[in-house]
């Protein structure tokens, strides 16, 4: 794989991780408002939902250093 085509991939990754953090916030507020659940299941929901968002966090960080990275790495192919 060349290094322009590794680039795309993992800003792919990135702009994904970004969507889905997004759509979890977005249940995680429907969840609460119009769910009907008892509140002993929407705080089990949101905690689930948090370690969702966290995680995507952490991996995109993760992502955004592998990015930088190969960036800087001179090599054209991987």
């Amino acid at each position: 794989m060349r290094k322009e085509e590794l680039l795309k991939c993992i800003q792919e990754s990135i702009r994904r991780e970004e969507s889905a953090t997004n759509v979890y916030f977005g249940h995680l507020k429907v969840l609460i408002l119009r769910s009907g659940l008892s509140e002993s299941d929407i705080a089990e929901a949101r905690k689930t939902i948090e370690f969702l968002v966290k995680s995507n966090i952490v991996h995109k960080k993760f992502m955004e250093a592998l990015l930088q990275r190969t960036e800087e790495d001179p090599k054209d192919v991987y």
